[in-house]
C-alpha cells in the first residue's frame, strides 16, 4: 500500500460539534454499500489520513477497522489483512472492544472465503471475547458485533455440521439483532432469518424453514416502505426462498 503524507492544517478546521473524520467514515460505507467503491475508498481515506494528521489513535483505529470491510468486499484481501493489522495495533493503546471483535470478524470472513473453517472460528472466537456477555447498556457496536459473530460463526458449525449449535447462535445473533430495534439493522436481520430457513432446510424441516423465511419478508417489507433497497439481503433472501421451493418438490 503507498503511504500518503499527512498534513495536520488541512484537516485543523473540524467544526465545533462535528466531525467530518466520523462523517467520512459513514460515507464510506454507505458507498460500500451501494457498490461505489471509488468513493468508499476516497472517504475512509479522507478518514485515516485526518485521524492520523491529528494524532487520533482512536479515531484511526475505528477508521481502519471499517476499511478492514471495504477492501474485504471489493476483493483487496491484501490491504483488508493491512488495515486490521493497523487497527489491532491502535486498539493496544485505545481499546475498544466492540470496534475490535469488528476487526477480527472481517479476518474471519477472510478466512472462511478462504475455506479455512477453523482458523475462521478462531477469529470469531477472540472476537466473542473481546465483547464478552450482554450487559445492560452496552454499546450498539458491541452488541451489533457480538450478533454479526454469532451469525457467521454458525455457518462454520454448518459447514462441520453441528447443527445443534448452529441453531442456537442463529437464534442468539437474530434475538441480538432484534433487541437492538434499529432499522439499519434490517438488512442484517434479513440475511440472518435467511440464513436460519437455510439450516431449517438442510435438515429438512420445511415448517421451521417457512416461518424464518416468513420473518425475513416481513422484515424486508418494512424495509421496502420505508424506501430502503439492499440488494445483497434480497438475494440472500431470494436464494432461501428457491432452496426452500426444491425441498418442498423433493417432499
Amino acid at each position: 500500500m503507498t503511504e500518503r503524507s499527512y498534513d495536520v492544517e488541512e484537516f485543523a478546521n473540524r467544526s465545533p460539534g462535528s466531525d467530518p473524520f466520523y462523517e467520512s467514515i459513514c460515507r464510506a460505507m454507505v458507498a460500500t454499500l451501494r457498490g461505489n467503491e471509488v468513493e468508499a475508498i476516497r472517504q475512509i481515506e479522507r478518514a485515516i489520513d485526518g485521524f492520523v494528521a491529528l494524532g487520533d489513535l482512536h479515531g484511526e483505529g475505528r477508521a481502519r477497522s471499517k476499511a478492514v470491510i471495504l477492501f474485504r468486499r471489493i476483493g483487496d484481501v491484501h490491504r483488508a489483512i493491512q488495515e486490521a493489522e493497523r487497527s489491532l495495533h491502535c486498539f493496544k493503546q485505545y481499546p475498544d472492544p466492540g470496534y475490535e471483535a469488528m476487526v477480527y470478524l472481517e479476518l474471519g470472513q477472510v478466512a472462511s472465503e478462504r475455506g479455512d473453517t477453523d482458523k475462521a472460528l478462531g477469529y470469531y472466537q477472540t472476537g466473542m471475547h473481546r465483547v464478552g456477555d450482554p450487559v445492560v447498556g452496552e454499546d450498539e457496536v458491541s452488541a451489533s458485533a457480538r450478533a454479526f459473530i454469532s451469525d457467521v460463526s454458525a455457518n462454520c458449525y454448518a459447514v462441520k455440521g453441528q447443527w445443534d449449535r448452529v441453531e442456537q447462535l442463529r437464534r442468539s445473533a437474530i434475538a441480538g439483532l432484534e433487541a437492538l430495534g434499529e432499522p439499519h439493522f434490517d438488512r442484517d436481520l434479513v440475511i440472518s432469518y435467511a440464513n436460519l430457513g437455510r439450516d431449517c432446510i438442510y435438515t429438512r424441516r420445511p415448517e421451521n424453514a417457512r416461518q424464518a423465511l416468513a420473518k425475513a419478508e416481513a422484515v424486508l417489507q418494512a424495509m421496502r416502505k420505508r424506501g430502503d433497497f439492499d440488494p445483497e439481503c434480497q438475494a440472500s433472501f431470494d436464494a432461501a426462498c428457491a432452496q426452500f421451493d426444491k425441498l418442498m418438490l423433493r417432499m
